[in-house]
């Protein structure tokens, strides 16, 4: 142990008297930056108001809170005429999985929120389960 030490000791007193020496370590070059933001909340938790995040699985958003309330309730009865109907009336779309968006509000005593996907003027409510 001793003799370990004492190496370091001496490799400790070279490297400290010569600042100048150059010691190639091999190491690879660091890595490039990311090319987006990279969020703070560990995966699967859902996107906070103010913040950017992305769909995590494919949903329906509606303009109107109340639109994307009835969907639920449709699609939980099993009605898919219905719920098609009102998709289509109400201007309801598909966010497909991944879409990057910006969460303008969300509303966690009713588990919704109001994303806008990149690109677009107005934000969809959408389960807020399906952002992160």
């Amino acid at each position: 142990m001793r003799s370990s030490l004492s190496v370091l000791a001496a490799l400790a007193a070279v490297l400290l008297a010569s600042p100048a020496t150059a010691i190639d370590l091999h190491l690879p070059p660091p890595p490039e930056p990311l090319p987006v933001a990279v969020s703070s909340r560990p995966a699967g938790y859902p996107t906070p108001s103010g913040e950017a995040g992305r769909i995590s699985a494919v949903t329906y958003g509606c303009p109107e809170m109340a639109d994307l309330e009835r969907l639920v309730e449709l699609a939980n009865a099993r009605d898919e005429l219905a719920f098609q109907r009102l998709a289509s009336a109400k201007r309801c779309k598909v966010l497909e999985r991944g879409t990057p968006i910006h969460a303008e509000s969300v509303r966690a005593f009713r588990s919704v929120s109001c994303v806008r996907p990149r690109g677009e003027p107005e934000c969809y409510w959408v389960p807020m389960n399906r952002t992160e």
